[in-house]
């Protein structure tokens, strides 16, 4: 003989088990299932030449199931979240070599200023395309080779101190400055390519002095 509900389950979980066996011998149709506490029963009706002659049935404990369902979902969440993180790690490297490139380019162009400044006005004096006799004339060409030359040391240095500014922790060097003698380097940094284009680079210096609070780089 088998055992009746009462006897292999707690009497919580018996009393919807011994409705189950209710309904299983009214209806005599095929397997039927019930959830309880532990996990599924599954019951079908025993008939005997069309006539109901008991049930057979049987539990299913499912905990182990629920436990690998819920470590998979949560396996799930991980690899969701490390996809996340993937990709805005991506999307922030991809960011910053994008930032790179543009500040190489942008250097580029600032060191390539200078250089050509000096090499100019040197190759000038050197082939001997200034009047001598002219002290002005080559003083005026000395302050520009020399101002480009610091100039470029200051981009040198902005370059070596590359990491401080990746790390955010690159500060300005706020001082008063009279903006003229910046804008007479400007104007010397450009003159020989304005000179060799046939154009003037001029400014107006009516207005003095012009006191400016900022980096002077």
């Amino acid at each position: 003989k088998g055992k009746l509900a009462g006897e292999h389950l707690t009497e919580q979980e018996a009393t919807p088990a011994r409705e189950h066996d209710r309904l299983v011998a009214e209806t005599r149709e095929g397997f039927s299932q019930v959830e309880n506490i532990n996990g599924k029963l599954y019951k079908a009706p025993i008939l005997d030449e069309g006539e109901f002659a008991g049930i057979v049935g049987y539990d299913l404990d499912i905990d182990d199931l629920k436990r690998t369902e819920a470590e998979l979902l949560e396996t799930q969440e991980q690899l969701h979240r490390q996809a996340n993180d993937l990709n805005a790690a991506r999307a922030q490297a991809e960011q910053a070599s994008q930032a790179k490139t543009q500040f190489l380019a942008f250097m580029s162009h600032e060191l390539r200023t200078p250089l050509n400044a000096i090499l100019g006005f040197s190759e000038a004096l050197q082939l001997n395309a200034v009047d001598t006799s002219n002290p002005e004339r080559l003083t005026e060409y000395a302050s520009i080779i020399h101002s480009s030359g610091k100039h470029l040391l200051s981009l040198l240095n902005d370059l070596l101190d590359i990491s401080r500014i990746e790390a955010g922790k690159h500060a300005l060097e706020e001082s008063l400055f009279d903006i003229e003698a910046v804008l007479h380097a400007a104007v010397g940094l450009f003159s020989e390519n304005a000179e060799a284009k046939r154009l003037e680079i001029t400014f107006d210096d009516s207005v003095r002095p012009l006191i400016f609070r900022g980096d002077r780089r």
